[in-house]
């Protein structure tokens, strides 16, 4: 029986660099270090940052009051960057920021 264990090293960036989505990505990093070795400069290669996705629950509680709109992206941007910072091993892989489309 084949598994992930048996699969040639060669075949994961071929199939890596063929998945497009961020979050696909991001759980290609949560099977195994091998996987996620492979995955993470493709997942950290392009950033962007658009403020309609507010998962987190600050940005969500400050997005309802009209006042702090525009903080929301910002928040983001400095949550990024303090990541960043703070872990080069992951700020070696960023080769391009996207931009923020729209702040209100």
């Amino acid at each position: 029986m084949t598994t992930f264990n048996n699969l040639p090293l060669e075949l994961l960036p071929v199939i890596v660099q063929n998945v497009v989505n961020p979050e696909s990505l991001a759980s290609f990093c949560l099977v195994n270090k091998t996987f996620c070795g492979f995955t993470r400069p493709f997942l950290y290669h392009t950033i962007a940052i658009f403020p309609w996705n507010q998962k987190e629950k600050v940005i969500d509680l400050l997005s309802q009051d009209p006042k702090y709109a525009l903080l929301a992206p910002l928040l983001k941007i400095i949550k990024l960057f303090r990541t960043l910072s703070s872990r080069p091993e992951l700020a070696q892989h960023v080769r391009r920021l996207g931009e923020v489309l729209s702040i209100r």
